[in-house]
C-alpha cells in the first residue's frame, strides 16, 4: 500500500500540471519518455506497483529533468513547456551542464 501510494504520487505529481491542460498529448509522450528513462537509468527498485505488478524504478531526478528538457527541445516544445518543466521538478538540471543516459554522458 505504501509502495502504491509512493508510485502514484511520484508518477502523477510529476505531470500534474499537464493533466488539465491542452498539452495532454504532450503529457502522455513525456510520461512515456520519463518512464523509459527511469527504467534505463534505474539506481534502485523501490518495490512493485500493486496494481500493475511492475517494478518502481528510481533514477537521478536531476538527470531526468535534463533529459525531459532535452526531449522537449528536440520536439520543438521547449518554449511552451519551459516553465512547466522547471516548476514541476525542484532539482538542478543535470550535473554541471551534463546528464547521463545509460552509459552516455550528454551535454544539456
Amino acid at each position: 500500500m505504501v509502495q502504491k501510494k509512493y508510485h502514484s504520487l511520484h508518477e502523477h505529481s510529476f505531470f500534474l500540471d499537464f493533466q488539465n491542460s491542452p498539452e495532454r498529448k504532450i503529457s502522455k509522450l513525456l510520461r512515456e519518455e520519463a518512464t523509459a528513462f527511469r527504467e534505463r537509468n534505474s539506481i534502485i527498485i523501490l518495490g512493485c506497483d500493486l496494481e500493475t505488478k511492475k517494478p518502481i524504478h528510481k533514477c537521478c531526478q536531476s538527470c531526468l529533468k535534463a533529459h525531459l528538457i532535452k526531449k522537449a527541445e528536440s520536439l520543438g516544445l521547449y518554449r511552451d513547456l519551459r516553465e512547466i518543466l522547471f516548476s514541476m521538478v525542484e532539482h538542478e538540471t543535470g550535473h554541471y551542464g551534463y546528464y547521463t543516459d545509460g552509459d552516455e554522458l550528454i551535454k544539456v
